[in-house]
Parts: C-alpha cells; structure tokens; sequence
C-alpha cells in the first residue's frame, strides 16, 4: 500500500549532503508531505523562525560548523519550536552525549526508506 498517508504535514530536512536532500525530498512528498530543505544549522533556523509550522525535523547529525545536536540545541531553546519532533539521521549512531527532549526517533544513513515512513507515520499520526 503505497498511497500517501500524509495529511499535508511539513517535514524540514537538515542535511549538508545534497545528495540526501535529492533523494529524501522527492521521498517524503510522494507520500504526501510538504517538504523544506536546509543544508546547515543555522538555515535549519532561519527556516524554522520563518515557518514555524513545521511538523517534523529529520536532522543529520554530522554537519559541520555546527552539528546536528548544537542546532537541536538550539531549537530546544526556542519555545514555539521545542515541541517539534526530531528524527536523528547518522552514519555512525552514536549516543548523543545528552538526551534531547525533542529527539523522538533515528536512523541510519543511508536512510531506509519503509523504515523512515513508519517513524514518521508513527510520530505525525
């Protein structure tokens, strides 16, 4: 069954490589999801405080200048966008060295496609 369950809800993917953008946005919007992209931290947040209705954040954790849990730090900081729920993507999955309230999931890179529909699905239904 691969009719999109998505109710139109707005997924921000935060990746520096924009191979993992390419291929995770046409993804996510088949499945009926309004997608943004940010290749860093800091325009992951200038997406955020332009467009606060963000439903779901797929984080990569290895960016550089700023990395995937110093930009969730950040996020955390911001009451409007506290609650969003984060999807870690990493290729190492290691433990980050805190927890994160609005870490909800994560996922291995590359990103397995039916495994990142139910995390989803799981979160937003």
């Amino acid at each position: 069954n691969t009719r999109p369950v998505a109710r139109g809800q707005h997924i921000l993917v935060v990746d520096n490589d924009l191979q993992t953008l390419l291929s995770l946005t046409p993804t996510l919007e088949n499945w009926g999801y309004t997608v943004s992209g940010a290749g860093d931290g800091e325009e992951a947040l200038e997406t955020l405080e332009c467009d606060p209705e963000i439903d779901l954040i797929l984080m990569d954790i290895a960016m550089p200048v700023k990395d995937g849990y110093a930009t969730i730090e950040q996020i955390e900081k911001i009451p409007p966008l506290a609650n969003i729920p984060i999807i870690t993507m990493s290729c190492d999955m290691q433990a980050p060295e805190r927890s994160y309230s609005n870490i909800k999931a994560e996922i291995a890179k590359p990103v397995d496609a039916d495994k990142l529909k139910m995390l989803i699905e799981n979160l937003l239904a």
